[in-house]
């Protein structure tokens, strides 16, 4: 599964509050998150994400949970 590493100062909770739909563009492929989730087990957040790249379109899940203080793991679920 692809993931990557980020680092911030922001705790899930604060993300998971700070969240707004948001989208972008360029001339093959759209992309938008769309919602967030915050487990209430782990706390790890999913967003549901829409992926359009011709001729392709999916709905993606992508996870976000802390690794370790700062960093956090971004992953992509299908």
């Amino acid at each position: 599964m692809p993931h990557v590493v980020l680092h911030s100062p922001l705790s899930l909770e604060e993300i998971s509050r700070r969240f707004t739909p948001q989208s972008a563009r360029s001339e093959n492929a759209r992309i938008e998150l769309l919602e967030m989730f915050q487990s209430t087990r782990d706390g790890k957040l999913l967003v549901e994400a829409y992926v359009r790249e011709e001729p392709l379109a999916q709905r993606v899940g992508l996870t976000i949970r802390r690794r370790e203080p700062g960093d956090m793991v971004v992953g992509l679920q299908r």
